[in-house]
C-alpha cells in the first residue's frame, strides 16, 4: 500500500483534551457577570414586573372580550343593524372581475420595505440593550425612567 491510500486517523484520535474550568476573569472580555431580572415598568412611585402586570392584564383582557362580544350579540338583535347586515353583507358583488395579483415593483417593494423595517428593530433593540431604560423627558435622569430591562442605576458616590 502506498502513503497516499493510507487511513488517515479516525476523528477521536485527532481532537484534543479541552479545559474543564472557565476563568471570570478572562470569559466575555471580563465583563462583570450580572443576574437577569424581568422587566419593569413603573406605575407612579412604584415598580412592578411584566409578570405581575400580567397577571392583572391577561384576566381583564379575558374579561373585557367576553363583554365585547356579549354587547355584539346584543347589537344584533336591532332592526336596524339587522337591516345594515342585509345590505352590506360583507360578501363582493362586483360588476367586472377583480384582478388578483400585484405588479412585481409593488411585491419588490414590499420586501424591500421588510427588510429596512428588519434593520430598524434591530437599531432599537441594539439601542436598548446598550441602555436598558426608557425616559420620558428628554435628559434621562437616573431615577425616572419609566420601563427598564434591568435593575435600577447604581449611585456613583
Amino acid at each position: 500500500m502506498s502513503d497516499a491510500k493510507k487511513d488517515p486517523l479516525p476523528l477521536a484520535a485527532q481532537l484534543t483534551k479541552g479545559i474543564d474550568s472557565v476563568d471570570l476573569r478572562e470569559f466575555a472580555g471580563g465583563i462583570a457577570q450580572e443576574m437577569a431580572t424581568l422587566p419593569q415598568i413603573r406605575v407612579g412611585k412604584k415598580w412592578y414586573t411584566t409578570g405581575q402586570i400580567l397577571t392583572v392584564l391577561i384576566p381583564l383582557g379575558f374579561v373585557a372580550g367576553l363583554c365585547v362580544v356579549a354587547f355584539a350579540q346584543q347589537i344584533r338583535t336591532i332592526p336596524q343593524v339587522q337591516a345594515f347586515i342585509q345590505e352590506y353583507s360583507g360578501t363582493g358583488r362586483f360588476s367586472h372581475p377583480v384582478e388578483s395579483g400585484f405588479p412585481w415593483w409593488l411585491r419588490y417593494q414590499h420586501y424591500l420595505n421588510l427588510f429596512l423595517m428588519l434593520l430598524m428593530i434591530r437599531s432599537g433593540l441594539q439601542i436598548l440593550a446598550d441602555h436598558p431604560r426608557l425616559y420620558l423627558e428628554g435628559d434621562c435622569t437616573p431615577g425616572r425612567e419609566w420601563f427598564r430591562l434591568r435593575g435600577p442605576l447604581p449611585r456613583e458616590g
